[in-house]
């Protein structure tokens, strides 16, 4: 059998670590590769101190249905830094017969001989070197002197990964910008869900927002954060405005007595429509809520948050932003979703008006009274599309 292993933080997994898998099980005819969580890397801290459980969970999720691919918690179990050495050695008496590949950056090879018990592990296993997309330095030469130093087996792969990084990721996380195709989906859900890399006011409204709502709702919640992050960027809206909106947009969705003991509280006395179907009111009074509660003071995010269920009339982009996002999030599967994200990658007033056309048929087909207010949005935003 032939076994490959690819080590690393995973801080998170990304769509790269995957390529580079699939190539070298494909290319080198291995069995399997092994993707394996360092629990404390010898060379460098883990950013954001995430818990060496938590980016295994992250790696199984991410690695769900990939075949020959699978997640390997096998230095989580053991104490002290996570050595190649030491990896290679349980994995030696593990698979007794297995002939074992150790798949690393290219430019790796030229740091190998630095390597706790280089010599000893060069010996143990061969190795797979991917190149970076611009590599200067020449590979070849390093893996021969490998070679000739260490009677070391050295393969370089055809193909290079896409040039992603957990580091972009994570930075792009912490600043609200989306993170859409870049690892996959199951991964950034958990990502998301769990708060991590996010600065530590938004994790702290999170944690609240968590205690406050059902698992459901918050899943829902953490999926609209999801899609705000992809339409701010493609449309111009604020990210980080668009992130505490989404976060705390259902901050009101609660119990029938809890909404109306917020009614209270805040002394609003619904009337027309709103009377008749109080169901709309999560959105003003969550407003309300996120400035009460959670501190909220910015005039753009508190308006995002009050319109995203009866939308207004001169709707702007960050409303229009966290409106769709509540309704196109990934957990969402109502029929006409799939139209509706369509029609969210043409324009955003697309997404809008396709959102606003399947409340409309959904509630006339269910009999159901329509709120006047979303005639009044649906016209302006095709005249001025018009215009």
């Amino acid at each position: 059998m032939r076994i490959g292993f690819l080590g690393g933080s995973f801080n998170p997994i990304h769509c790269g670590h995957i390529a580079i898998a699939r190539q070298a099980l494909q290319e080198f005819s291995l069995d399997k590769a092994l993707l394996i969580v360092a629990a404390e890397p010898p060379h460098k801290e883990i950013a954001f101190h995430v818990k060496s459980e938590e980016r295994f969970q992250m790696l199984e999720r991410g690695l769900e249905g990939e075949q020959g691919l699978e997640a390997s918690d096998i230095e989580l179990k053991r104490a002290g830094k996570s050595y190649t050495y030491d990896t290679a050695r349980l994995l030696r008496e593990r698979c007794t017969n297995a002939e074992l590949f150790c798949i690393v950056g290219a430019d790796m090879l030229f740091d190998l001989p630095t390597w706790y018990r280089a010599e000893e592990l060069l010996r143990e296993v061969s190795f797979i070197g991917f190149a970076r997309g611009g590599e200067a330095r020449d590979v070849r030469e390093a893996a021969d002197a490998l070679t000739r130093r260490y009677g070391a087996r050295v393969f370089l792969s055809q193909t290079s990964g896409p040039e992603l990084s957990s580091t972009e990721i994570r930075k792009r996380v912490y600043m609200g910008k989306s993170v859409c195709g870049m690892l996959p989906g199951a991964a950034e859900r958990y990502l998301y869900e769990k708060g991590l890399y996010m600065p530590a006011e938004i994790r702290g409204m999170q944690e609240k927002l968590r205690r406050a709502l059902n698992e459901e709702r918050y899943a829902h919640t953490m999926g609209t954060v999801r899609a705000a992050a992809y339409l701010a960027e493609r449309y111009g809206a604020d990210p980080e405005k668009a992130r505490l909106a989404a976060l705390l947009h259902d901050c009101a969705k609660v119990k029938k007595e809890e909404m109306l003991a917020y009614l209270e509280y805040f002394g609003a006395c619904p009337y027309g429509y709103a009377k008749r179907s109080p169901s709309i009111l999560h959105g003003p009074i969550g407003a309300e809520v996120a400035r009460a509660d959670y501190g909220v003071t910015d005039p753009e995010v508190l308006l995002a948050i009050a319109n995203h269920t009866a939308c207004s009339e001169g709707m702007g982009v960050l409303e229009k932003v966290v409106y769709l996002a509540d309704k196109i999030e990934p957990t969402r599967d109502y029929a006409g979703v799939e139209e509706t994200r369509a029609a969210a990658e043409q324009s955003l007033d697309d997404g809008v008006l396709a959102c606003m056309d399947y409340v409309l048929k959904f509630l006339t087909e269910n009999k159901r009274e329509i709120d006047p207010c979303i005639y009044c949005a649906r016209e302006y935003i095709r005249k001025q599309n018009k215009r």
